[in-house]
């Protein structure tokens, strides 16, 4: 494969996703509100803060709607003297926290006379532009209705088969408002439903039956953000053929040539792959490879081109907008030479250029790049796959030491980049860490900062984190915990285990104040993961379990399910040491995280065998 990769190891790290996160929402920065288009403080394009409490009472997924955005979203019902009142808030906000939307829904609204018409003349006010109001025409048995739109926002009304879509709650194409607020009702009532569209700008939507009942939405939204370049009915013509196949490098292998994709097998190391690699006439690079190691098989995508090389070395990752047969919206990261563009590829894209005809490439502004012409794409690829089938994974192993041997646990996030874990799982270890989340590619971690009188340790990683822990103080005994992490790798689910248990004891062995005891089933593979309350707050970090075999010895009796955790106050002590402000509270409310996102944690001594007393052992 090309030179620019520089080797498929440091491509499995590059495109790798790891490590570790806990819950959350955002908070906007106050320097990034210059939109006048806010909702409960957020502003239109602010920035959220991934660590502030607000964001953490989210819950955030990727969109599958909008690639390469994050959709939150948050629910709270509270009990009014009008009886119960849902509020709902929605986010959709870019890979680096740039908000493109903000919702928020209330039911049941109540309206006093006068006031609908007084709220939109505020409104007016504050943002100094007339709005364009549509009302609702009057039908029996339907409240009163009103939309009112200021700024660049258009609505699209959908039509007759589109309706009928939305009305039998199948999947619909971008965001939708209605006069009634649920568009599902609004479509099945035969009232008018819109779709955003345009540019930046605030909706004001209100529905009320005549004893001012009925429900309120406001959002702000950049619709252009999230419209994918269009597909011209005549495109741009793309890159005549080019005059030459590229070549082979020194160190990879001719396997086949179609049309003008040179086809190529390399292997290093514990990797091998083989890729179709095409020159351009405006000298982009293509390269479709498909990469194999003992964790499986992995398509990515590469592209290069001279002209590119000055914004490409600006940035660690770019989202560009890619139209094969479909639009996609993804986010490359950049070669550690800058000059390449690399994504890990999903099976789906690789079909789509397989079946496309055309590749135009726009930046995130949608401006075209490049238009290439994917003549032969499809045979292109199915030759890189029978290579690879062609050419198994060669498992010899690499010379190294007899007694080379890997350590394995847990970690989580405690603030962006920085992870938590336990020192004994690092300790020893000379050759790099590497931190994922499940099923995802290995990243690379450093430790920041080592407690070995505490059993801590805090590790620096690239991977992105939606959000970080929060600590809680003060856990009562008899209090129900549970610990999420990794035991075991490579015999229990890869995906991570679940074992919940209660807090058995204030101290550790010997009343060491530092622990707390508890009775949540740990295994090698746990040691650093979060101790969590029934709320999600980390309450502990897990740390070691009762030698069974030294008690056995001992005093001929088999222990059970005596396993311990680091305290809070040594946790935040250690980390305000590194200059880390966790969240963290007392006995209280109790905010909600999610040990989903707890990752694991590999190291790849030259020799980590870690060390414990008789009685006491560190799980891993």
């Amino acid at each position: 494969m090309m030179k620019r990769l520089i080797s498929l190891r440091n491509l499995r790290l590059a495109l790798g996703t790891v490590a570790v996160c806990i819950g959350g929402w955002t908070g906007a920065s106050p320097t990034s509100q210059t939109s006048p288009y806010i909702v409960d403080g957020l502003a239109l394009g602010g920035q959220v803060r991934f660590e502030s409490d607000a964001y953490r009472q989210y819950r955030c997924t990727w969109s599958d709607t909008f690639p390469g955005f994050t959709w939150c979203h948050k629910e709270k019902k509270e009990r009014t003297q009008r009886g119960e009142v849902t509020s709902s808030n929605s986010i959709l906000h870019s890979q680096d926290g740039t908000a493109i939307y903000v919702n928020r829904y209330i039911e049941p609204a109540f309206f006093g006379p006068n006031q609908v018409r007084s709220e939109i003349e505020r409104l007016t006010a504050k943002f100094g532009e007339d709005p364009h109001v549509i009302r609702m025409p009057p039908r029996d048995g339907l409240p009163n209705a009103v939309i009112a739109v200021w700024g660049a926002i258009k609505l699209e009304q959908l039509g007759a088969a589109e309706v009928s879509l939305v009305a039998s709650g199948q999947s619909h194409q971008g965001l939708l408002v209605s006069f009634l607020g649920d568009v599902q009702l609004s479509a099945r009532a035969g009232v008018p439903v819109y779709r955003l569209a345009g540019g930046a700008g605030f909706l004001w939507a209100a529905s009320f039956n005549q004893d001012g009942r009925g429900v309120l939405r406001f959002l702000a939204i950049d619709a252009a953000k999230l419209a994918p370049p269009t597909i011209a009915q005549n495109p741009p013509a793309p890159q005549p053929e080019p005059a030459s196949i590229p070549p082979v490098h020194e160190d990879e292998t001719a396997y086949a040539k179609v049309g003008w994709w040179s086809v190529t097998h390399k292997q290093e190391g514990d990797l091998s792959g083989c890729s179709a690699r095409a020159q351009f006439a405006d000298q982009t690079i293509v390269e479709l490879a498909l990469i194999q190691s003992d964790s499986g098989k992995m398509w990515a995508f590469f592209m290069s081109n001279p002209g590119w090389r000055a914004w490409i070395a600006g940035r660690s990752e770019h989202a560009l907008w890619l139209l094969t047969t479909t639009p996609w919206h993804l986010t490359f990261k950049v070669s550690d030479n800058k000059i390449t563009l690399m994504l890990g590829a999903s099976v789906d894209f690789m079909n789509s250029l397989a079946d496309a005809r055309l590749l135009q490439i726009f930046s995130d502004n949608k401006q075209l790049l490049a238009s290439l012409n994917m003549r032969d794409s499809d045979p292109a690829i199915k030759a890189v796959s029978n290579c690879v089938t062609e050419h198994p994974l060669n498992r010899t192993p690499t010379p190294e030491p007899v007694d080379r041997t890997f350590s394995s646990g847990t970690a989580f996030f405690v603030a962006p980049s920085l992870l938590l874990t336990n020192n004994h799982v690092v300790r020893e270890c000379k050759a790099p860490i590497q931190v994922r989340y499940p099923d995802r590619p290995w990243y690379p971690a450093t430790p920041s900062g080592l407690d070995e009188t505490n059993d801590l340790a805090l590790l620096h990683t690239d991977m992105a984190n939606l959000s970080a822990a929060s600590f809680r103080f003060g856990p009562r005994l008899g209090e129900s915990v549970a610990s999420f992490g990794f035991p075991y790798p490579g015999v229990l689910s890869s995906s991570g285990n679940f074992t919940v248990g209660h807090v058995t004891s204030l101290s550790g062995i010997s009343d060491d104040t530092r622990f707390l005891q508890t009775s949540t089933p740990i295994q090698p593979g746990n040691s650093g993961g979060p101790l969590l309350d029934m709320s999600g707050n980390v309450v502990g970090v897990v740390d070691a379990q009762l030698n069974a075999f030294g008690m056995m010895q001992a005093n001929n009796s088999l222990p059970q399910n005596v396993n311990f955790a680091i305290q809070v106050p040594i946790v935040i002590n250690f980390l305000s040491v590194k200059g880390v402000s966790p969240s963290a509270q007392f006995r209280g409310r109790r905010r909600r995280t999610s040990s989903r996102h707890a990752p694991g944690i590999r190291s790849s001594p030259d020799r980590c065998l870690l060390r414990g007393n008789r009685l006491l052992l560190p799980d891993r």
